[in-house]
């Protein structure tokens, strides 16, 4: 078991060894830091569509894959049967296991929104609970604009 002192000592000598290696490193390609990148902005980032679905009941979608870009789910809902009446719910599902992830969308009645779909990559589908309103929903994943 190491002593108190010891582990300093270890400690001190992997962090001397790991910024002599940064520094071997920074000098081997050239010594210059790299340039400060701007964040993208909304006109940066081309919108593609993954998937679309419509309904006027609840449904599970076909699988899609979450990836690491920006991904932004556009819902509708409309013609509600009576007033006060329309339901409309979207959960995102892990495809593996069946097991809810996270509830994107809590409506009641007539509307439209867009929300982020920000989770780990991974295969998954959405679950639609939808009661006296049709609906209508786009999957799309953002992709940084080539200049």
């Amino acid at each position: 078991m190491p002593t108190p002192g010891r582990t300093r000592f270890i400690s001190r000598a992997l962090t001397t060894g790991a910024l002599l290696a940064l520094a071997v490193w920074t000098a081997a390609c050239g010594g210059d830091a790299p340039a400060a990148v701007a964040a993208p902005t909304a006109a940066d980032i081309e919108w593609r569509e993954i998937g679309s679905w419509s309904g006027s009941a609840g449904r599970q979608t076909e699988s899609f894959e979450v990836s690491m870009t920006a991904m932004r789910l556009r819902w509708k809902t409309m013609r509600e049967k009576a007033p006060g009446t329309g339901r409309f719910t979207v959960t995102l599902h892990s495809a593996v296991s069946g097991r809810p992830i996270q509830t994107l969308v809590e409506a009641r009645g007539e509307g439209a929104d867009t929300v982020t779909v920000a989770e780990e990559p991974r295969w998954s589908h959405f679950v639609v609970d939808a009661t006296d309103v049709d609906w209508e929903m786009t999957l799309e994943q953002g992709y940084l604009r080539t200049r």
